[in-house]
């Protein structure tokens, strides 16, 4: 697989770059944090309404297994004015467990007020391939 190289973080610091999924035929992601303490965070923004319920998958490889806790799938909620801030509005993560393949599932129901969720892929002074990013609505 090529690999094809994406614009750093907007302090210039993070990588992003295309690279080798979790098969031959497919394309993962592989995101690099700085060595610095700080977070590299891949971001899609969905719009949502209130009650909606919605659950998102990925794959995802560590570089360093000793640091899976800091390789997260997570949703943050936004306002028309920005971040959600009330009491249901809190970032929701699920962090990796090991350093081979491993499939991340995180679940999610829209609060009162919010209009769009941000989907993110992060890794905090680290670096792991993500591949397969899929995001489903939950009919009621």
């Amino acid at each position: 697989v090529e690999e094809e190289e994406y614009p750093a973080t907007a302090e210039g610091l993070g990588e992003f770059i295309r690279t080798q999924g979790h098969i031959t035929a497919s394309k993962g992601l592989h995101v690099t944090a700085p060595a610095s303490g700080e977070t590299s965070t891949l971001m899609q923004n969905l719009e949502v309404k209130s009650g909606e319920r919605y659950v998102s998958t990925v794959r995802v490889k560590l570089d360093d297994p000793e640091r899976a806790a800091d390789v997260t799938l997570s949703f943050r909620f936004r306002t028309k004015d920005g971040w959600y801030s009330g009491k249901d509005g809190k970032q929701q993560s699920i962090a990796a467990t090991t350093g081979d393949w491993q499939k991340l599932t995180l679940a999610t129901t829209v609060p009162e007020g919010a209009t769009s969720v941000s989907i993110m892929l992060g890794a905090s002074d680290t670096a792991a391939t993500f591949d397969d990013v899929l995001v489903y609505q939950i009919p009621k």
